[in-house]
């Protein structure tokens, strides 16, 4: 009740906090100073932080967005603690990537391996679940390689950095479109060849379930010669 009592409706306070307004200038050079001061520990710590995300460096990441933010705006945080986290942080980070280069367990447990998603133009369902990727999202890492149909890919790796790697295949098979709203290219219409609308693994008619996933949903598959 004495909470309820005491609050008011302070403009002042809800913009200002409980700083005179010269805080501002407080606010001006700790960001100018954090902000270089991370830039010059970003660089040092190499190129590979800024390219290849993985689980570990999202963790870093993070890490950091506290540390920096947090010396930015807060006044009881002195400036040379921030510093001192972001030093450590990305030192951290440069050491795991050099002993990741040399210790080939290490590197899996920290940063995983790339797991197959496609191969032979077939979705492995159990993979895409176990990653918990989409298959919009598989589709639409594929067009963005220049993919319209699963049968164009020898096999698809989804990266520890999240990407999807694809190679496709010298010649390709009929397959499942990966175009949006299931639009197909060069569809067969006297004896269409069918593939599993879930996996894109071909059939004949006479299949009554996908001998991959056993789905019972066909659909005309997308031929190879577009």
């Amino acid at each position: 009740m004495d909470n309820q009592q005491d609050y008011s409706f302070d403009l002042y306070r809800i913009f200002l906090g409980e700083h005179p307004v010269t805080y501002f200038f407080e606010i001006a050079l700790r960001v100018f100073l954090v902000y270089a001061f991370t830039l010059i520990f970003l660089r040092w710590s190499g190129k590979r932080t800024m390219a290849d995300i993985t689980f570990f460096d999202f963790a870093i990441i993070i890490a950091l967005g506290s540390a920096v933010g947090d010396g930015m705006i807060f006044h009881d945080v002195p400036l040379l603690h921030s510093f001192a986290v972001v030093g450590l942080v990305l030192g951290l980070e440069r050491a795991v990537a050099l002993l990741t280069e040399t210790n080939k367990t290490l590197e899996k447990i920290i940063e995983s391996e790339p797991t197959l998603i496609v191969e032979n133009g077939v979705i492995l369902l159990d993979k895409l679940h176990e990653e918990t990727l989409s298959r919009d999202e598989l589709f639409e890492s594929l067009r963005a390689d220049g993919i319209y149909q699963l049968g164009q890919v020898a096999v698809a790796y989804l990266e520890p950095s999240g990407k999807l790697s694809t190679i496709k295949r010298t010649e390709a098979l009929p397959g499942l479109s990966v175009l949006p709203d299931g639009k197909r290219l060069c569809e067969s219409t006297d004896e269409p060849i069918l593939c599993c609308k879930k996996c894109s693994c071909l059939a004949n008619q006479q299949e009554k379930q996908c001998v991959r996933c056993g789905d019972h949903q066909w659909q005309p598959a997308t031929l190879a010669d577009c």
